[in-house]
């Protein structure tokens, strides 16, 4: 298995029957967390409590997003101050863990990865995180398509 960073984007076999490529947001160790940002109206990702510039998410996470989504049970979190967070659902699936500061901590062995549609994607904010072992491949090279540039991927080369 080829080295795998902050800020590659991975193939990961999620299941026996599921492939997904995301980025690699935090490896084994790190504490991940969103916290509202109330002058903002937003939601901000900290890695090991550094605020994390993401230029290349599709947009910001606001509460809105999460009340209206289709899933909103799975973000409703009592313990945030907006009464909703990302991670919601994972706190409730994998306390153990969280640490006392509220931050996801990644298992040994493990990635946490997230899509840069945040509010769509399925990832790691929602199942933890990713054993490396699952790893296929990391992405070396995205061809856009001519009508979509930014966000439609229709052909990823890994090693």
């Amino acid at each position: 298995m080829a080295h795998v960073d902050v800020g590659d984007i991975v193939v990961v076999q999620a299941d026996e029957n599921t492939m997904i490529i995301k980025r690699v947001i935090a490896l084994a160790g790190d504490r991940v967390r969103y916290q509202y940002n109330e002058d903002e109206g937003i939601y901000q990702l900290y890695i090991n409590n550094r605020l994390k510039i993401e230029d290349y998410t599709k947009q910001n996470i606001t509460r809105a997003d999460l009340v209206t989504h289709t899933n909103s049970v799975f973000y409703e979190d009592p313990t945030d101050v907006s009464g909703y967070n990302p991670m919601a659902s994972l706190k409730i699936g994998q306390m153990d863990n969280f640490d006392d500061d509220g931050n996801y901590v990644v298992p040994d062995g493990q990635i946490f990865v997230m899509g840069d549609n945040r509010l769509m994607s399925v990832d790691s904010k929602t199942h933890g995180g990713y054993e490396t072992s699952k790893i296929v491949g990391v992405v070396d090279l995205i061809i856009h398509h001519d009508q979509n540039p930014s966000w439609e991927v229709i052909k990823y080369l890994f090693s």
